[in-house]
């Protein structure tokens, strides 16, 4: 049987180029050797399957009928070896992965159903959990990874980096910098801050801080927010001016604009974070696929 399909992998080349020697090339075959091939082949079937010219070959209609079906068989054949790969190489789990509210306004979403799509046998759970929280998971060993703040992702724990995020300025309508199309953090100086509490938000409040100590000041805090939309709240009122990172630009309210900062380098950075001493197969798996598709 590997003999005669062998045969017919030779025959079909044949077929395709019209020349015996043509062919002979293209499979590496002295041409004396692929002629008398092509002529057992015509002996075991008791056919004539080509009709030879000194310019090269043609199929007979026997020729062409067996091409018809020679062609099927390599498609099934090609077939059933893809979805044996397919089968070998798919995997099935479950993945407990951390995020935080900054990470859900990133990429993070994208990345989460790319990755489903890619391996659907694998169940993806998610859990909302602050920086501090996902690290003390990890800690733990109630989550596989994680999605936090760049600057907590220390050693021993891994971690990849997803996203970038400039800060942006958020002030309400009526406010006198609703207009402005960019601030400089002097300008923040003596202004109200709604802020993410320090008890959740704790890593969040770092990079505030950073972000004010650059211009010599310290954030005036008007009113600390437990969760996002508390804060959302908060702004909307007219309680005070937000700071975020430039992926909440998407579910700003009409009444909210975000101003960037003109004169500062800080960013908000987000990583993919993990216990290197603990991945599974599944966990690894994730973090090769995050790591294709981002620049780290």
């Amino acid at each position: 049987m590997e003999l005669l399909q062998r045969r017919l992998i030779q025959f079909l080349t044949v077929v395709e180029q019209g020349n015996i020697h043509a062919a002979a090339k293209q499979l590496h075959l002295a041409q004396p050797a692929l002629s008398r091939a092509m002529k057992t082949l015509e002996e075991e079937l008791g056919l004539q399957l080509l009709v030879r010219h000194p310019r090269g070959v043609e199929p007979t209609a026997a020729g062409l009928i067996l091409v018809e079906y020679a062609n099927r068989a390599a498609r099934v054949l090609q077939q059933g070896v893809f979805m044996a790969r397919d089968s070998a190489l798919r995997k099935s789990g479950k993945l407990l992965i951390g995020y935080g509210i900054f990470a859900s306004m990133s990429c993070m979403p994208d990345l989460i159903v790319g990755f489903r799509k890619a391996y659907p046998d694998i169940e993806v759970h998610l859990r909302l959990l602050a920086t501090n929280e996902q690290l003390d998971a990890l800690d733990k060993g109630s989550i596989n990874l994680g999605f936090a703040f760049s600057i907590a992702c220390q050693q021993p724990l891994a971690s990849w980096r997803i996203s970038r995020e400039k800060p942006v300025v958020l002030v309400r309508q009526g406010h006198p910098w609703f207009n402005r199309n960019k601030l400089t953090v002097e300008e923040l100086v003596d202004e109200p801050m709604i802020l993410g509490n320090i008890q959740r938000w704790g890593y969040y409040r770092e990079i505030i801080n950073a972000i004010c100590l650059s211009a010599g000041f310290t954030p005036r805090v008007a009113a600390e927010a437990d969760e996002l939309p508390d804060m959302m709240a908060h702004l909307r009122m007219g309680e005070g001016i937000g700071i975020m990172g430039e992926g909440i630009l998407g579910q700003l309210p009409s009444s909210l604009k975000a101003i960037p900062l003109s004169n500062h380098r800080l960013t908000f950075d987000l990583s993919m974070v993990w216990n290197p001493e603990s991945p599974d197969d599944v966990s690894r798996l994730f973090i090769e696929y995050i790591k294709s598709q981002t620049p780290g």
